[in-house]
C-alpha cells in the first residue's frame, strides 16, 4: 500500500513576473501530506513537479515523509507548490523491488522515440507483471507499468493487472496530468472554492483534514475519478475540470473509447447522500482494497517506526508544529482505521481509540475519550454506532431547536459527509445551555451514539466536546 497525494493550479492567469500566485498554505498542504501519509507506506519518499514553463523537477528518497519533507531536495519543491501548475507526492510501502532511492518514486520512464517521456506514481500491487518479457528491466512493478503506459497508452491497461491508482504526467503534454484506476484502489479530489486549484489524495479524511489545517478555501464535497477510466486535467484553463477521456480497455468487459474529451465536472460527491440500506456495500467500495488485519494498523511498518535509531537526524523532529501533526495523524488515521475485536464480537466500552471495522471514509478527526462524553446513552445506542464505524467520530453540529419534552438539542450534522444533513441530538441539555451556549452556532462534537434508525437513516447523538477537548482542538490547529 502506498499513498499520493496532489496540488493542481490553473495557469491561465499569472502575476508580473510570469507565476502563479497562490496561498502558501498550498505549500504547506503538500509538506504535511508526507507526514500524514506516513500510515500508507514509510519505506520511501518522492515528489515531481511541473513549473509554469513546462519544466519538470524531480526529488525522492528512501526516507519516511516526515524525514522527506525536510530534506532540501525536497523543500525547494515543496516551497514553490504555490506557484507550480501541477505537484505530485508519492510515499512507498514497499511491495516489490528493495527500498532504495531509484526503487522509490515518482518514476521517470525510458526515452520515447520522439523524445517524449513520462512522469508518474502508482499506488497498489501488480499482478503476473514478471511474465511480461521487458519486465527483466525493471525491480518494480511501477515502474514496469508506467513504461507500459509511455509506450501504449491506453491500451497498456488491457496488459495491468492487480490493484492500482495510477497518477502520471506527459511531457507531449507538459500542461496536464494524467488519471487512471481501478476499484481497489482510491483517488478522492478537493476542488478549491474559486475553481482553480484540485488537492488530491488517496485518504479521503487525510485530504479534508490537511486542507483545512492549512487553511486553505475548499468546497464541501470530496469527490472520486470513476474505476476503470482515464481522466485529464488541463491546468491551462481557469477553471479547473476533469476531462473523461474513455473507458480503459477490455479488462473490465467495457467497450474502448479513448477518444472522448469532453469537459465533465469532477464526478459525483462520494461523501454525500449514501443510501443507508447500501451503507456497508457503499463504505466496502470507497475504502481501500487490502484486507484489514485484527487488532493492527493497515499498515506493517507503522510500528516499525525508529525515532530513536541513528538512521534518522533527530533534530528534525524538534520542531513543535511537525510533532504535533505527526501525534495528530496518528490520532486521526491510525486509530479510525483499526478492526472491532473481542470476544463477544463487541468493542469493550472501556477501550479506547477503537472503531469499527466500516470505519466512515472520511473522518475529520477521531479525537481522545476525555474530550467528549457518552452520558446519558445506552449501551445498546452506542454497539449502534460502534457498528457503522461513527463512534467517537468528530463532527460540525448545527443546532436548530430544543425540544421542552424530551430536554434535547435537535440538530444536523454538517461534516465529514458521510452523514451530512443526519438528523442528530444532545442528550440531558437544557434551555439555559441550549440559547447561551449552542443557539445559532456551528459546534466541534463528538458521536456518541445512534439513536434511532428510520427507513434506514442513521439518528444520532452526539455530545459537544468537553472544556479539555475544545483546549486539544486548539492545540491541535495551533
Amino acid at each position: 500500500m502506498c499513498g499520493i497525494s496532489l496540488v493542481l493550479h490553473s495557469s491561465a492567469k499569472k502575476n508580473d513576473k510570469g507565476l502563479i500566485s497562490r496561498s502558501s498554505g498550498y505549500n504547506d498542504f503538500m509538506k504535511d501530506s508526507f507526514t500524514a501519509g506516513m500510515l500508507r507506506g514509510t519505506d520511501s519518499s518522492g515528489v515531481f513537479q511541473i513549473d509554469v514553463n513546462g519544466k519538470p523537477y524531480i526529488s525522492k528518497l528512501p526516507l519516511p515523509g516526515v524525514y522527506f519533507a525536510t530534506d532540501s531536495s525536497a523543500t525547494g519543491i515543496l516551497d514553490d507548490t504555490d506557484e507550480s501548475p501541477i505537484t505530485v507526492g508519492h510515499v512507498r510501502a514497499a511491495t516489490a523491488g528493495k527500498i532504495s532511492t531509484d526503487n522509490a518514486h515518482p518514476f521517470t520512464t525510458k526515452t520515447r522515440k520522439d523524445g517524449s517521456y513520462i512522469m508518474g506514481v502508482h499506488n497498489g500491487s501488480l499482478n503476473y507483471w514478471k511474465f511480461d518479457p521487458t519486465s527483466k528491466d525493471y525491480d518494480v512493478d511501477s515502474e514496469w507499468a508506467l513504461n507500459l503506459i509511455a509506450e501504449e497508452g491506453a491500451d497498456a491497461f488491457e496488459s495491468i493487472e492487480g490493484s492500482f491508482s495510477f497518477v502520471w504526467w506527459d511531457s507531449r503534454h507538459p500542461e496536464a496530468l494524467f488519471f487512471a484506476r481501478n476499484d481497489q484502489r482510491p483517488m478522492f479530489l478537493l476542488r478549491s472554492s474559486d475553481g482553480r486549484s484540485i488537492l488530491g489524495a488517496s485518504e479521503a479524511g487525510m485530504l479534508s483534514w490537511l486542507a483545512d489545517r492549512s487553511s486553505l478555501n475548499v468546497e464541501t464535497d470530496v469527490y472520486t475519478t470513476e474505476p476503470g477510466k482515464m481522466y485529464r486535467v488541463d491546468t491551462r484553463q481557469e477553471f479547473l475540470v476533469i476531462e473523461d477521456l474513455g473507458t480503459l480497455p477490455e479488462a473490465w468487459g467495457r467497450s474502448r473509447n479513448t477518444s472522448v474529451m469532453t469537459p465533465a465536472p469532477l464526478g459525483n460527491p462520494v461523501l454525500k447522500d449514501i443510501n443507508a440500506s447500501d451503507w456497508n456495500e457503499a463504505m466496502r467500495k470507497l475504502r481501500d482494497g487490502p484486507d484489514k488485519k485484527p487488532l493492527a494498523l493497515v499498515d506493517d511498518h507503522y510500528d516499525e517506526w525508529d525515532f530513536n535509531g541513528d538512521f534518522y537526524n533527530e533534530e528534525k523532529m524538534e520542531n513543535t508544529r511537525m510533532n504535533k501533526l505527526i501525534d495528530g495523524t496518528k490520532k486521526a488515521l491510525a486509530l479510525g482505521r483499526k478492526r472491532l475485536a473481542s470476544d463477544d464480537g463487541v468493542p469493550g466500552e472501556e477501550e479506547e481509540g477503537v472503531y469499527g471495522a466500516d470505519a466512515w471514509v472520511s473522518p475529520m478527526y477521531q479525537p481522545p475519550t476525555e474530550w467528549y462524553s457518552n452520558e446519558g446513552t445506552t449501551k445498546e445506542e452506542r454497539e449502534l454506532a460502534f457498528l457503522d464505524g461513527s463512534y467517537g467520530v468528530m463532527v460540525t453540529y448545527q443546532p436548530v431547536a430544543f425540544d421542552d419534552d424530551s430536554a434535547e438539542v435537535v440538530g444536523e450534522i454538517l461534516e465529514p459527509g458521510d452523514a451530512r444533513n443526519a438528523l442528530a441530538y444532545i442528550r440531558g441539555a437544557n434551555i439555559i445551555e441550549y440559547t447561551e451556549e449552542l443557539k445559532d452556532r456551528m459546534v466541534q462534537a463528538v458521536i456518541v451514539g445512534v439513536a434511532n434508525i428510520i427507513n434506514g437513516e442513521a439518528e444520532y447523538i452526539v455530545s459537544p466536546l468537553t472544556e479539555e477537548g475544545e483546549k486539544g482542538v486548539l492545540a491541535l490547529v495551533a
